[in-house]
C-alpha cells in the first residue's frame, strides 16, 4: 500500500496557525503603545527666528541654533540675514527683515544690535558678543534693559588679562590694533588704558583705517618697539586676522587676543576670553525665556563666568618665548 504525505492545510491570509496569530497580536499591542506615546508627547510649537549677523555664522550661532532645536516644545525655524561686514548691506538686510514677521531676533555684535535697536521696537531682540551693552546704550542696566532687548556680553576683565600676561612676559610698550568704527573696540581701548599705571606699560593704539594696506598700518609698531600686541574683540581684526597675524608673527611680535579662536585659527600666542560656543548657549537660554512669554526687559543680561586661556606653544617656539609651567597648567587649551 502506497502512503501519501498529508496535504497542507490552506488557511486564509493572516490566519496561518498559532504563530501567525501571536505575531499579529504583538503587532497590534506595539501599534497601540506607539499611538499612545505619540498622543501623549507635547506638541512642538513652531517659532520663527531671524539671525542678523555681521560677518557670517560663528560657533556662537551654531551652538545657539543647536540648543534651541533641542528645546522641548519648540520647533525653531531660522532665517539668516548677513551684513557681510558692510554697514550698507546691514541696513538693507534690516529693511528686508522688517517686511517679515519673527517671534525673536538674534543680533551678533554691537554694530548689529545698535542698528536693530534703532529700527525694531516691537520684536524681542537677543544680542550676543557685545562687550559693553550698558555703556553702548543697548540696555539700561544688567538686571532690566528697559526695552525689547536682552542678551550676552563677551567682556573680558582687563585686570585679569594683564595678571595672566604679567606671568608670561614683562610689557613696557603694548600695541593695540583696532577699528575706530567699532564701539566694542573703543570701550576695550579705554579699559586697557586704565591699566597702564597699575601694570607699568605704555599703550600704543594703532587704528585700522579703511583703504590703508594692513602692513603699512602695522609698520608703526616696529618703530614703537612694542613688546606685545593686544588684539581686541573687533570685527575688522577678525576679518583681517590672517593677514594681521602673519605680519606680526613674521616680525617677531608676541600677540594676545581676547578672542581665543584667533589662537586656534591664526596663530596668536595667547588667547584669553569666553568661548563663543558657551556664549551661544547663554544666548539660547535667554531666547527660550523670551519664547516662553517672559518680557526681554525682565530677563537679566548675562556674561560668561568662565574665561578660556589658550596658549600656542608652536608660536612661542617660533618667537623664542619660554612659557612658564604655571600658565601651561592652568590653560584651557595648549596647542
Amino acid at each position: 500500500m502506497v502512503s501519501h504525505p498529508p496535504r497542507p492545510v490552506h488557511r486564509p491570509e493572516g490566519q496561518r496557525g498559532p504563530r501567525g496569530l501571536a505575531f499579529w497580536a504583538r503587532f497590534a499591542v506595539a501599534a497601540w503603545i506607539l499611538a499612545c506615546a505619540l498622543s501623549a508627547a507635547p506638541a512642538r510649537r513652531q517659532v520663527s527666528i531671524a539671525l542678523v549677523l555681521w560677518r557670517g555664522p560663528t560657533p556662537a550661532e551654531t551652538s545657539f541654533m543647536d540648543a534651541l532645536r533641542k528645546s522641548p516644545g519648540l520647533d525653531p525655524r531660522f532665517s539668516i540675514f548677513d551684513a557681510q561686514v558692510s554697514p550698507e548691506r546691514l541696513r538693507s538686510q534690516i529693511a528686508l527683515l522688517k517686511g517679515r514677521r519673527f517671534d525673536l531676533i538674534y543680533a551678533f555684535g554691537t554694530s548689529v544690535a545698535k542698528a536693530l535697536q534703532a529700527e525694531v521696537k516691537d520684536t524681542p531682540i537677543v544680542f550676543n558678543i557685545v562687550a559693553r551693552p550698558v555703556a553702548n546704550g543697548l540696555i539700561r542696566d544688567w538686571t532690566h534693559s528697559g526695552n525689547n532687548l536682552t542678551g550676552v556680553s563677551n567682556a573680558v576683565p582687563m585686570a585679569s588679562a594683564f595678571r595672566a600676561l604679567h606671568i608670561l612676559m614683562h610689557i613696557r610698550r603694548l600695541g593695540f590694533v583696532y577699528s575706530p568704527a567699532e564701539p566694542n573696540s573703543l570701550a576695550q581701548l579705554e579699559e586697557v588704558r586704565a591699566q597702564e599705571a597699575h601694570f607699568g606699560f605704555r599703550l600704543v593704539p594703532v587704528p585700522l583705517n579703511p583703504g590703508q594696506p594692513i602692513p603699512l598700518t602695522l609698520h608703526r609698531l616696529l618703530g614703537e618697539n612694542v613688546d606685545a600686541v593686544l588684539l581686541p574683540s573687533d570685527s575688522q581684526v577678525l576679518v583681517h586676522g590672517a593677514e594681521i597675524l602673519a605680519y606680526l608673527n613674521r616680525n617677531g611680535m608676541p600677540t594676545i587676543a581676547t578672542v581665543p579662536d584667533l589662537v586656534k585659527e591664526q596663530g596668536t600666542l595667547v588667547g584669553l576670553g569666553p568661548d563663543y560656543r558657551a556664549l551661544g548657549l547663554l544666548a539660547a537660554q535667554s531666547a527660550r525665556e523670551v519664547l516662553e512669554g517672559r518680557a526681554p526687559t525682565d530677563i537679566p543680561s548675562r556674561t560668561s563666568d568662565q574665561l578660556d586661556l589658550v596658549l600656542n606653544l608652536r608660536t612661542a617656539k617660533r618667537l623664542g618665548i619660554s612659557v612658564p609651567i604655571q600658565l601651561v597648567k592652568v590653560a584651557t587649551l595648549v596647542l
